[in-house]
């Protein structure tokens, strides 16, 4: 990822920033299964209430102030604007794609 943020121009500071926003999304939404958040509704909960503290808009409010209208918020904010090319980067990134990476895990755990 920070390759190809890299190759388009991204200054360090920026890239840096941004990869620690991705991990911190995955922290936290790792943290929200571990607590028990199963459904897309309680993430989308979750997402709004975070979302409503942090920068004092909802998120249907975020999104008519970056003109967004069927965009995933997510993919949005981590720079993958279709699941396509999330699952592209992924590839180049680890070799795999994204729900091949899944069943791995899920074989190492079982």
């Amino acid at each position: 990822m920070q390759g190809l943020y890299k190759r388009k121009g991204y200054p360090k500071e920026w890239i840096d920033k941004r990869l620690r926003g991705i991990a911190v999304r995955q922290d936290l939404t790792d943290e929200w299964k571990n607590r028990g958040a199963r459904s897309s509704k309680e993430f989308a909960i979750l997402t709004n209430e975070i979302m409503h503290g942090a920068f004092d808009l909802k998120v249907e409010e975020y999104k008519q102030v970056k003109g967004l209208q069927r965009e995933n918020l997510r993919d949005h904010m981590t720079g993958f604007n279709t699941p396509n090319y999330f699952a592209k980067c992924f590839r180049k990134q680890f070799g795999c794609s994204p729900s091949e990476h899944k069943i791995n895990l899920a074989q190492q755990v079982s």
